[in-house]
């Protein structure tokens, strides 16, 4: 039986709407220029007070959610968006500052023309109303649901995965199904560096170049000379990469009608599954946070502010 869950305690709405792209980072350079960080993901701390706890692998997912927004009686909704100085991603060049948010946060609510962002690992389209098939999107079993909370109206959209996302250094999509993701490890002596390059007997594949033998820092694993950056994204030395390394894919919800101002919407994710057909479970922070919800509501009790911000599952309060 599948659980459904809500991905997203985010929504859309409110008069003076932000912009839909988020501005350039100062790619300047800086005393920190050498030491690049990475970006929100496993290892940092997701829960810190610039983030929104809900999606653990990334800061500023899912995206819109009120988790940022702010009550502010001088702006004529009522609220500003208030985005940390750590919740928008790095930049890729040094010295990888975080976008700065202070455009965002100038304004007093989302876009109602925005596209809802969350991330859910693994997850494959197949049973999501794509853009043939909107109708989908308002019926009762759709995995994805966007919906007026006053009303209870369904809102027509379209659900699709990010398929831009490059794949990491050293892998490549060979096989023509962006899926599977970079199912080819161009470390390999039968791909060494590209998909058709193929080492003569007796060279190894290093730096992905065919080479006579492995360069300094390298270790010779079944004919692929193998590194730190390879240990980086693999977690272990050893070859192939198994499994190879999956990319990262956004699940984009695009409604196809824009949203009503000063209105709160309430967006829910269910039954989406990966790869292998597996339904893919809430994350621990989400579970915990609809399980306390559950028990408020059966005992009857009020939810009480506490030391640290956190959004209620599937509600999104606006102006």
């Amino acid at each position: 039986m599948s659980r459904t869950w809500i991905a997203l305690a985010a929504c859309v709405a409110l008069l003076g709407a932000c912009d839909d792209e988020t501005p350039d980072p100062d790619r300047d350079g800086g005393a920190d220029a050498a030491t690049p960080e990475v970006d929100a993901g496993p290892g940092e701390d997701l829960l810190r007070d610039d983030c929104e706890a809900l999606v653990p692998e990334y800061c500023a997912l899912p995206f819109p959610s009120d988790y940022w927004l702010a009550e502010d009686s001088s702006t004529a909704s009522g609220n500003r968006l208030n985005l940390g100085e750590t919740t928008l991603p790095r930049a890729n060049v040094p010295p990888r500052r975080h976008v700065d948010p202070a455009v965002i946060n100038a304004r007093d609510g989302w876009s109602i023309n925005a596209s809802i962002l969350a991330y859910l690992p693994d997850a494959d389209p197949e049973g999501l109303p794509d853009p043939d098939h909107i109708a989908d999107s308002i019926a009762m079993d759709s995995p994805t649901v966007l919906m007026n909370a006053e009303t209870g109206e369904r809102v027509p959209h379209f659900a699709e995965l990010d398929l831009s996302t490059r794949c990491p250094p050293g892998f490549s999509d060979c096989d023509g199904d962006i899926l599977n993701g970079c199912e080819t490890d161009l470390l390999s002596p039968s791909s060494c560096g590209s998909c058709d390059v193929t080492c003569s007997g007796g060279q190894v594949c290093a730096s992905r170049l065919c080479r006579d033998e492995c360069q300094t820092g390298q270790t010779l694993v079944d004919g692929a000379c193998v590194d730190q950056e390879r240990v980086a994204i693999c977690g272990e030395p050893g070859f192939p990469c198994e499994p190879y390394p999956l990319v990262p894919r956004t699940l984009i919800i695009r409604p196809v009608v824009p949203l009503e101002h000063e209105t709160r919407y309430v967006v829910a994710v269910r039954g989406v599954v990966n790869r292998d057909g597996a339904v893919i479970a809430p994350p621990e922070t989400f579970a915990a946070l609809r399980a306390r919800a559950s028990s408020r509501r059966r005992s009857g009790s009020r939810t009480h502010a506490s030391t640290r911000r956190a959004s209620t599952p599937g509600s999104c309060t606006w102006g």
